[in-house]
């Protein structure tokens, strides 16, 4: 026995339909349930090879596209009037690398290109 739970059930889009079985505990169901697939079985990993460099500043990050496809999304606060790069993430081309660090010092300012990546 089924029991719809707030709209009544509709064919083709719309708002979805809530469906409780009566008398089936919910833990029940979530332990029968088959092992989930990868997400690498779904869809195909994220590239930037298509697209063209760019630098995008917003309030708190500037989004950067690099030449060699790298992705650098650079966080930035507001310390004493001036904007403080905090936080880095370079993301590879493919997807496959992802590198975060912190700048230096409490932070670096903002420039017209990528923060580099601290050696050492």
């Amino acid at each position: 026995r089924r029991e719809y739970h707030g709209y009544p059930p509709q064919t083709g889009g719309g708002v979805r339909n809530h469906v409780a079985e009566v008398g089936v505990n919910q833990r029940d169901i979530y332990q029968t349930t088959p092992p989930s697939r990868k997400i690498e079985d779904v869809v195909k990993p994220l590239n930037s090879l298509r697209l063209r460099p760019t630098r995008q500043k917003t309030k708190n990050a500037v989004a950067n596209i690099l030449a060699n496809g790298e992705v650098c999304l650079e966080f930035v606060k507001t310390k004493h009037g001036a904007e403080k790069v905090t936080d880095v993430m370079r993301i590879s081309g493919d997807g496959q690398r992802i590198v975060v660090y912190h700048p230096g010092g409490g932070g670096c300012k903002v420039t017209k290109s990528a923060t580099p990546i601290p050696e050492g």
